[in-house]
């Protein structure tokens, strides 16, 4: 199972490590689990909590980013490293290298704030859109792992409905997490020197 994870926004390390903890469980002993993670020149200190958790686990891991050269020291460790300029098509492009492998995959976002139109996660949410729209899942790891769906009208909820239901990612999630349609974005730009 892959599980891409991006995102700037906060999550301590003990929550971040008992959901990562809590993800891993609902996996067969013998499946093999492994993250793509956002390569930053300035990790917070989630993205520090995440990569010290992933080495504790021995994970293999790749890195997505948009500077090979800026990435901080605490990826030096990644068995390969994607340099992109736009994010999204390439995340959608490793999940579905992943399922053609016939594995899952699934998107963990760490969100900024709540409001889905805050500047900080304007790239993220843009990326969560395409991933949707790709027929993948989307979870926010820095909300209990709820799962994000599309949000955007009658015919998303129709084929949500007609879809199977999973359980719940994690027993202390507080329900689905909902993302409205995704913005139109006049000038899209980012801090992690995306382009969308």
């Amino acid at each position: 199972m892959l599980h891409i994870v991006l995102g700037d926004g906060g999550l301590g390390k003990r929550e971040m490590h008992a959901s990562l903890n809590d993800l891993v469980k609902r996996y067969k002993a013998d499946d093999q689990f492994w993250v793509v993670v956002q390569g930053k020149a300035e990790p917070t200190s989630s993205d520090i909590a995440l990569m010290d958790w992933v080495h504790q686990q021995e994970l293999y891991y790749e890195v997505i980013t948009s500077d090979k050269k800026a990435m901080d020291k605490i990826y030096a460790n990644h068995q390969a490293a994607h340099e992109v300029k736009q994010l999204a098509p390439k995340v959608v492009s490793i999940m579905d290298a992943a399922k053609t492998e016939g594995e899952d995959a699934a998107l963990l976002t760490l969100f900024v704030s709540n409001d889905e139109e805050d500047q900080g996660d304007l790239w993220l949410v843009e990326t969560i859109g395409e991933v949707l729209e790709a027929g993948y899942k989307v979870y926010a790891l820095n909300d209990g792992l709820a799962e994000i769906t599309a949000a955007d009208g009658d015919e998303d909820e129709e084929a949500a409905e007609d879809e199977e239901v999973l359980p719940p990612p994690a027993a202390k999630s507080k329900g689905k997490a909902k993302l409205a349609a995704v913005p139109d974005l006049d000038e899209p730009s980012s801090s992690q020197g995306w382009r969308i």
